[in-house]
């Protein structure tokens, strides 16, 4: 890890921890909770995806950090700093998730739990199910039955 990349991310991250650290981010939280508790009927503003605005207003080649890695969590930052102007309810965290490791290139939504089957039906059809390993019945959503649909008795 360079010196120019250790200090990039740390003045991201001490502008992040700023906005973070506002009361603000508390009250969002409280405001979160409440709507998604239904305790209130009060709806907060969320921008759904800044990403596609943030691709028009910075391009990867001003990133500044020169480690892949590290380039991927200085895009991150910047964005939530930039996230954070829009004046929504948007909530930035004083973390960084760190994406886990797989063991393929290309990991996808059944890269966790059971193995996901997926048998063509035509050129243009297929249908995904798991091998649940539970063959007795005792749990009826995970039979082992590759037509049977969740409720079917």
């Amino acid at each position: 890890m360079s010196r120019k990349d250790i200090a990039v991310l740390r003045r991201l991250c001490e502008q992040t921890m700023e906005t973070a650290s506002l009361d603000v981010q508390n009250e969002r939280r409280r405001l979160w909770t409440d709507f998604n508790s239904m305790k209130t009927r009060e709806v907060p503003v969320y921008v759904l995806d800044p990403h596609y605005v943030w691709r028009e207003v910075f391009d990867e080649k001003d990133l500044e950090c020169e480690d892949e890695l590290f380039r991927h969590y200085e895009n991150w930052l910047r964005l939530q700093i930039y996230h954070a102007s829009f004046g929504d309810d948007f909530i930035t965290e004083p973390w960084i998730t760190v994406k886990p490791v797989y063991k393929n290139e290309q990991a996808n939504w059944d890269t966790w739990g059971l193995p996901l089957f997926k048998e063509k039906i035509s050129e243009t059809q297929a249908y995904h199910y798991y091998d649940a390993h539970i063959y007795d019945g005792s749990a009826k959503a995970l039979r082992n039955d590759r037509h049977w649909r969740f409720g079917q008795r």
